[in-house]
């Protein structure tokens, strides 16, 4: 007996609706582009620097400098405007610049620099123990909350000031070269002498580094 065939205008089983399919294809599409950018906002806060320097700054404008640890030699007049036109980070208006008869020692970070992170808590206890010595930070990220979060984190209790737009940074380039992070430097009678790529491993290494470059005191 020959096998029942079906009527001509029948048709196959119905899959899902149209419709269905096109939300579930936009579904999937955007759970994509939310982890894409979920994950790129994770690799900007996140990404630490390299084992010594970091220098993920695009700083065409600044020359290249060799990323190795060191002091230079400079003589740089230093505004006493500059630092006390910054936002500070700990919401304090109190000025803190070069107007101080102490030697000033400025260190330079960011919230992405892995070796930043390791030095500033020498630099918090190098401002609670040195008497002799005014310590000030900049922080080198466009984001504030980011820099306000390694603030609050490290229970910094030093002056700290914001460089969101780079003036800090074009100010003083090309005689400062401090684009690889951390750096320091510091300025007597409004001046920067000295300047430091690279992080510190110690106090005692600050403090003696930065007793051997500063001037003697004069007499009594």
């Amino acid at each position: 007996m020959p096998a029942p065939t079906a009527p001509a205008d029948a048709t196959a089983p119905a899959g899902p609706p149209a419709r269905g399919r096109l939300r579930r294809r936009l579904a999937v599409g955007l759970a994509v582009v939310v982890a894409l950018v979920a994950t790129l906002l994770v690799l900007d806060r996140f990404l630490p620097g390299t084992e010594e320097i970091s220098s993920p700054i695009a700083d065409t404008d600044l020359p290249g400098v060799a990323p190795s640890s060191g002091w230079v030699e400079a003589s740089v007049p230093l505004r006493a405007d500059l630092l006390a036109g910054l936002p500070r980070l700990d919401g304090d208006d109190a000025p803190t610049g070069t107007g101080t008869e102490k030697p000033l020692f400025v260190n330079v970070w960011a919230s992405y620099c892995g070796p930043c992170a390791r030095e500033l808590p020498l630099v918090e206890e190098l401002a609670l123990t040195s008497d002799d010595l005014e310590v000030v930070g900049v922080s080198r990220d466009v984001r504030r909350g980011f820099a306000e979060d390694v603030v609050d984190d490290y229970d910094l209790t030093f002056a700290n000031y914001l460089d969101e737009d780079s003036r800090f940074a074009e100010e003083l380039a090309p005689d400062v070269p401090y684009q690889f992070l951390p750096a320091s430097f510091l300025v007597e009678d409004g001046t920067i002498t000295w300047v430091h790529i690279g992080p510190f491993d110690s106090v005692a290494e600050i403090q003696d580094d930065v007793r051997a470059r500063v001037s003697p005191a004069p007499a009594a």
